[in-house]
């Protein structure tokens, strides 16, 4: 005996609905993992530039023992504002240590 038509086309329309929340899934499961790829490079990189620009900023603090800021700027090559900048995060990380943020802190939920 044939099936109803109409129970045929439910039956069809729920596997079309199911096949398209299996195919949601997966390309959020992508996005989560390529956000999260992304997310901790990105405080690594960030991690990374601090800890550069911290130790940039005692060099040039010990250079300026014997050197003025100026002369210590240009021997680095860098511009005389940099230099201060840097100068001023060396002497606030000295005093001021912040704990890094973890990078799974950053993106909750992905």
């Amino acid at each position: 005996m044939a099936q109803n038509p109409r129970l045929e086309a439910r039956r069809l329309v729920q596997e079309q609905l199911l096949r398209r929340r299996e195919e949601a899934a997966a390309r959020e499961a992508r996005i989560r993992e390529h956000a999260l790829v992304a997310t901790a490079a990105a405080v690594e990189r960030q991690q990374v530039v601090e800890d550069t620009e911290r130790r940039i900023g005692q060099a040039l603090h010990a250079l300026t023992q014997d050197l003025s800021v100026q002369e210590a700027a240009a021997l680095c090559g860098l511009e005389l504002r940099e230099a201060n900048r840097l100068r001023r995060l060396q002497h606030h990380h000295h005093h001021d240590p912040a704990p890094s943020p973890d990078p799974a802190s950053l993106a909750p939920g992905i």
